[in-house]
């Protein structure tokens, strides 16, 4: 029969604590390590972006009293500027759309004082969300249970040894082993094997992820189905 053991993590990968194990019959285990901001849209616009490991790694850069980026007239709250959970994305969406009210000539009253009373519950939320986020990010040793044969891109099933050869041939960056194998072309975009890869990678190549960049997102970014897209344009009025 099949099942799983959970017990205490003692700080190595492969040893867990005898003194505290539960098992389960389960025919399947699923494990989760971590979420990801979603940049795709902020990338597009060529807005200027971060990697945070506290803040789920690449996120778009905001200024977080006014919610604006790099580029103008385009502002960014909420999980894309750094995984942190409900409170700090609501308090971010307020300053943005406060910031944004502004620059249109539709500032509301006694704006200098929301904003300051916002501004200082982000940044306690803000605080919590990161010292959470360290606390569970993703061990480092689980990339030692990757063998050649691991398919790490679902979406195209490519192996962890393809990757290898690919950095092995001259692929420098997460964009060159997409060219090289595939890996991140999928349904996905990179959206799931794109930190596994950079994970992995950054091991070969004994580079910092930052250095490694993300998957370029292409339109559009998400699956569309033909037939939506025939009638879209058999309803389109022609001149």
């Amino acid at each position: 029969m099949r099942a799983v053991s959970l017990a205490p993590s003692t700080g190595r990968s492969d040893r867990a604590s005898e003194n505290a194990e539960w098992r389960l019959e389960a025919d399947t285990l699923l494990v989760g390590h971590g979420f990801r901001p979603q940049i795709d849209i902020t990338a597009l616009l060529r807005c200027q972006h971060a990697y945070d490991e506290r803040r789920g790694g690449w996120h778009c850069v905001a200024d977080p009293e006014t919610g604006r980026t790099s580029v103008e007239r385009v502002f960014a709250a909420g999980e894309v500027t750094g995984v942190a959970g409900a409170r700090p994305a609501l308090l971010r969406g307020r300053l943005a759309g406060l910031a944004a009210c502004e620059q249109i000539g539709l500032a509301p009253a006694h704006l200098a004082d929301r904003r300051r009373t916002l501004s200082r519950g982000l940044a306690r939320a803000q605080a919590f969300a990161d010292g959470l986020n360290s606390l569970f990010a993703p061990h480092p040793d689980l990339t030692s249970l990757v063998q050649a044969d691991t398919i790490v891109c679902r979406c195209e099933e490519v192996t962890w040894g393809e990757i290898v050869s690919a950095l092995d041939d001259g692929a420098d960056s997460i964009y060159g082993v997409k060219l090289w194998t595939r890996a991140g072309m999928g349904r996905c975009q990179g959206r799931v094997c794109g930190d596994a890869i950079a994970r992995l990678a950054g091991q070969v190549l004994n580079a910092d992820l930052p250095k490694l960049g993300f998957t370029q997102p292409r339109l559009p970014l998400r699956p569309v189905p033909l037939n939506l897209i025939a009638e879209t344009f058999s309803e389109t009025p022609q001149t």
